[in-house]
């Protein structure tokens, strides 16, 4: 059992370093916490403004290399840019890591272009710098 405030992995589990990520996006006044939690066969990222919870969230499938994603919105957003980051993110997560990527997102409001851009960036940052498969062999 892990104490409130520590993370990491259990010890046997391989590639135990950087399993969970975080990362902050300040984009025209608003802030954004980007988590990534890292798993053997896939990701978990939630993307929240302001504190962190979770919010709508869809699920990305690559089965093999090189192969479209399959995904699926499980929460809808209200939000249609909520919509396309959520998509987007499990997308390239997806493809970049080729297994499950499960992205959640919580807005206070619409989070426009821009904004969704730098989280984009900085998610996908985070994942290929961690070593993760990121197709480029």
């Amino acid at each position: 059992m892990m104490e409130e405030g520590t993370a990491g992995p259990a010890p046997d589990m391989p590639g135990g370093k950087n399993m969970i990520s975080e990362s902050t996006v300040n984009s025209r006044g608003r802030t954004f916490f980007v988590q990534v939690h890292r798993f053997e066969n896939g990701v978990f990222a939630a993307i929240s403004e302001n504190s962190r919870r979770l919010g709508s969230l869809a699920v990305s499938l690559v089965s093999r290399a090189g192969a479209a994603p399959v995904t699926t919105t499980i929460i809808p957003p209200r939000d249609p840019t909520c919509a396309f980051l959520m998509r987007m993110a499990a997308e390239q997560l997806s493809s970049r890591t080729r297994g499950i990527a499960a992205v959640s997102v919580y807005a206070d409001g619409e989070i426009g272009a821009p904004a969704s851009k730098e989280i984009l960036e900085v998610l996908v940052g985070m994942i290929t710098r961690g070593g993760e498969k990121d197709g480029s062999a």
